[in-house]
């Protein structure tokens, strides 16, 4: 059908570290496939922000944060809505060491991978040499 998203109860996806987290918690109603394959879903997380996490190849592998899944954060601010990667103690202080050690394969617990999206964010939207995978 045209124009529509089916709903992929069933997707997972992993840590680096290969830890399956999407599968519980606020992830655990699986996501939405899109016409073009992106499979995505929205989660509030806090009174002032929600995410989007992305898969850009939908239910396809390899399904780990940080190589095809990245999130995004919406926060409410006073000007409107701010788009970034400030997800799971990620913010502007950052460095970027520790953001390449939070996105490396080591990233555990649900978080892990999480500062990808804000790596390659900082890199202008691309994937440098020292991006982690």
């Amino acid at each position: 059908m045209s124009g529509s998203t089916i709903k992929i109860a069933n997707w997972r996806a992993r840590t680096p570290a290969g830890e399956d987290v999407f599968s519980a918690g606020n992830f655990q109603n699986g996501c939405y496939l899109a016409n073009n394959g992106m499979c995505f879903l929205m989660t509030n997380h806090g009174t002032n922000y929600f995410y989007v996490v992305v898969d850009l190849n939908g239910p396809s592998g390899p399904n780990i944060v940080g190589r095809d899944i990245f999130y995004f954060a919406l926060h409410f601010v006073d000007t409107g809505v701010k788009i970034d990667g400030h997800v799971y103690q990620v913010g502007d202080n950052t460095t970027r060491a520790e953001l390449i050690r939070r996105c490396g394969k080591e990233g555990t617990g649900w978080s892990g991978g999480s500062s990808c999206t804000e790596l390659i964010m900082r890199s202008g939207w691309k994937i440098t040499k020292d991006y982690p995978w």
